[in-house]
């Protein structure tokens, strides 16, 4: 009878110890309360630009206050807006974002209700284009200058850039009349620069659409003809 009472008194003494084992797991999580998440937003697009990045973001409800874009640790990106009900068309919102860091960046948008209880991330990647890519753009490759009698032609060959969008050729005429033509990435017959000055500037560069869906087209930079090289 008494080894049974022992028995009974070191069983008891077990099941507290464990509880208290138990609650010290999750006293941290009891003391801070519940934790409410509000709404996420709907859906995200995002599209890339030139050191700036376009979100249109969608919202199925009217409780959110404020969101908030942040990127990895390290990356610099941290943007807020306010009053989002203000700024919304129907329900869609689009939103910029300037100074990004070039090249892929991951992305983690929450939004805040009015109590300030935010959301669950929403996550996207998104490449943003810069300096870099703009210095790796290959410029159309001039094949012929002539000056026929004081008529002046310029010929490319033709580019192979599935980005490239045109090329502008830029001069001045007699008269001082500053002209701009734009030719298509493949076009290679000869361009008549008609009554242009030789002894002023003539420049060319070329547009890129990076992607698709880019929100910013990128210039090369130009390439100056020297008037030495019109001579016969």
């Amino acid at each position: 009878m008494k080894n049974k009472w022992i028995l009974r008194i070191f069983l008891i003494g077990l099941l507290v110890y464990s509880c208290d084992n138990i609650n010290s797991l999750h006293q941290e999580y009891l003391d801070k309360g519940e934790i409410i998440y509000t709404k996420k937003v709907d859906s995200v697009n995002v599209f890339s630009g030139y050191n700036r990045i376009k979100l249109e973001v969608f919202l199925d409800t009217f409780c959110i206050k404020k969101l908030v874009i942040t990127g990895t640790e390290g990356s610099g990106i941290n943007a807020e807006f306010s009053d989002v009900l203000e700024k919304i068309d129907i329900n869609k919102l689009e939103l910029f974002i300037d100074d990004m860091p070039e090249g892929d960046n991951f992305l983690s948008i929450y939004s805040y209700d009015m109590y300030g209880n935010s959301s669950l991330p929403v996550e996207r990647l998104i490449k943003c284009y810069g300096d870099f890519y703009k210095e790796s753009l290959q410029d159309r490759i001039i094949s012929s200058l002539n000056n026929n009698e004081g008529v002046y032609e310029l010929t490319f060959f033709p580019s192979t850039e599935q980005s490239m969008i045109e090329t502008q050729i830029e001069y001045v005429k007699s008269n001082g009349t500053e002209t701009m033509l734009v030719v298509g990435p493949e076009y290679n017959d000869p361009i008549v620069l008609l009554d242009i000055d030789i002894s002023k500037e003539c420049k060319y560069r070329s547009k890129f659409l990076p992607a698709a869906d880019a929100i910013d087209h990128i210039y090369s930079e130009y390439t100056v003809i020297a008037p030495s090289l019109w001579e016969n």
